[in-house]
């Protein structure tokens, strides 16, 4: 008995250890006044608030059980005293009444035993509930700890939202002051446009008076020319008849061929670029050679293959080259999207044509050598008067050019096209005056009138060569063998001064001599050329062919 009052003493102290301390109720009271704040603790304080209520409870069943355990080893120590006098006075009635105590005492002794083991459960109770309350405590700290930071957070959005705030207000403010400006601008501007009302009249006044002037001035200049091209021609004609003479043999009267003799032999074979070749010029003369390339260079060289000069300003390929009418100037056109003239004596660039949008592939001079007439990639053709130093107009194609030709008169200009069409324009307005659609199965590399003013020839990507009659609009010749390929969209045949021949260059390195009246393939000069020929050219005092091929190598075919 001792022994389990021992230990019941020793559970009484545990459960004496568990009653609440004063920092579990500050806590409860922190929880409650912060709950007024956060809703998210309400369940969690409640549910404190009852294991607090349940350990007041077992607490108080705890001191009742402990004054009852001391009323009960109070008459157990009297009952015990009343034993052990009974026993020493040994009568029968003594024993009766010893054996009802131990009786007695034995149920009181079960009582308690059954009192020890309610207090063992309360005590383990006490214990789960205490480690419940830990555990409550643990998390509430921890959402202590969330709660901070969500304050922490709130209190960085609340400065964020006022620096917005302020951020607001000075972008309203700025909004404001553009306001206001932007009325004082559009007052200022209607002031202007009154203002400019007045001078573009008086502009358009000034116009009218300068182009008056312009006019005149260009009346003076195209009679200064007329009378300086009649000089020319005059000096020109004596010089070609010499000129002719001396290399060729044969007299030629200027302004009239003779019948063309076609080329049998490579005569001379230069390595005239180092990139592809891509069009050559004979002068009116006969004396001279053009050549362009890839290479951006332009060179000129004799009749004899000798070389003369080089003329460098081009930024990228150069695409085209044109002898002018009068022989003093060449006309390059390039894939930089300028045209440039030079100056044959002087070896330079005199003016710069600026206005295409992409490479220009074709540009040619009109036969009073001031005018010149260009094609481009922007599927646009313009004219240009070199007198103004601008072009004069812009003609929309739809269709991007790969050539063009001026006839002889300079009144109609030819344009070949990527859509298999032929356009024919009046230079003098710009107006369409024919549109030969489908003329070839492929597009339309090049076009050139002949020279007795009726005829037009055109070549094609699908290898044939068609002469039209530009007073029918209808294909009278076809040229063609099995062959022949047009190597290139920019590939440019030629025709004889009397055209009756045209030459043709191949993709297999060849030049095909066609007889333009028969219809037929007359001759394939062959063995000098080791790649593609892109362009040929006739020269108008000799029945000689100039070819240039895509490595640059440039051959004369004479008889």
């Amino acid at each position: 008995n001792a022994e389990y009052m021992g230990a019941g003493n020793s559970n009484i102290l545990i459960i004496k250890k568990m009653s609440v301390p004063l920092w579990k109720s500050s806590l409860l009271d922190s929880l409650v006044s912060s709950n007024q704040h956060s809703r998210s603790f309400v369940g969690i304080v409640t549910e404190y608030q009852k294991l607090l209520d349940t350990i007041t409870k077992q607490n108080t069943t705890v001191a009742e059980l402990q004054k009852q355990n001391a009323d009960l080893r109070d008459k157990n120590a009297v009952l015990t005293n009343d034993v052990n006098k009974l026993k020493e006075s040994g009568s029968e009635e003594t024993k009766k009444r010893l054996e009802e105590l131990e009786t007695k005492l034995h149920a009181q002794q079960e009582d308690l035993t059954a009192a020890y083991k309610t207090k063992l459960k309360n005590a383990e109770e006490m214990l789960r509930l205490n480690q419940v309350v830990q555990q409550i405590e643990g998390a509430n700290k921890i959402l202590q700890k969330e709660n901070d930071d969500c304050k922490s957070n709130l209190q960085l959005k609340v400065r964020k939202i006022e620096e917005l705030e302020k951020a607001v207000n000075l972008k309203v403010e700025s909004m404001e002051m553009l306001k206001r400006e932007y009325d004082a601008e559009k007052k200022e501007k209607t002031t202007f446009a009154t203002k400019l009302e007045a001078l573009e009249v008086e502009h358009a006044q000034l116009v009218n008076r300068w182009m008056q002037k312009v006019r005149e001035d260009a009346e003076k200049m195209n009679k200064q020319l007329e009378e300086e091209s009649k000089i020319m021609k005059q000096k020109t004609s004596q010089k070609l008849q010499e000129d002719a003479k001396k290399n060729f043999g044969a007299v030629l009267n200027v302004g009239r061929y003779d019948v063309s003799l076609v080329p049998e032999r490579a005569q001379i074979r230069l390595e005239s670029h180092s990139l592809e070749g891509n069009d050559l010029s004979f002068s009116p003369s006969g004396q001279y050679l053009a050549t362009c390339s890839s290479d951006k260079e332009i060179k000129l060289w004799d009749s004899r293959g000798t070389f003369q000069q080089a003329f460098l300003g081009h930024s990228q390929p150069v695409m085209t080259i044109n002898y002018s009418p009068n022989e003093e100037l060449l006309l390059s056109g390039s894939v930089d999207k300028t045209l440039c003239i030079w100056k044959v004596q002087l070896g330079k660039v005199i003016q710069t044509l600026a206005g295409h949008q992409d490479k220009v592939y074709s540009a040619v001079f009109c036969p009073d050598s001031v005018r010149v007439v260009s094609g481009s990639c922007d599927r646009t053709v313009k004219c240009w008067d070199l007198v103004k130093g601008y072009c004069t107009r812009t003609i929309l194609c739809v269709s991007s050019c790969n050539s063009v030709a001026v006839d002889k008169t300079g009144l109609m200009v030819a344009s070949a096209h990527f859509d298999k069409s032929v356009r024919l324009w009046d230079y003098r307005d710009g107006k369409e005056l024919k549109r030969m659609e489908d003329l070839h199965t492929q597009q339309i590399t090049y076009a050139e009138f002949a020279s007795n003013g009726n005829w037009l020839m055109t070549s094609g990507k699908d290898g044939i060569i068609k002469i039209s009659d530009i007073r029918t609009y209808e294909t009278v010749i076809q040229l063609a063998h099995q062959e022949l390929q047009i190597p290139a969209n920019y590939s440019k045949p030629c025709l004889s001064p009397d055209s009756n021949h045209a030459a043709v260059g191949g993709a297999d390195g060849n030049v095909y001599i066609f007889d333009i009246l028969g219809g037929k393939l007359e001759k394939i000069l062959k063995g000098s050329h080791k790649t593609s020929v892109i362009a040929c050219a006739w020269n108008n005092m000799s029945s000689t062919v100039a070819s240039i091929d895509k490595s640059g190598v440039t051959v004369v075919w004479g008889p």
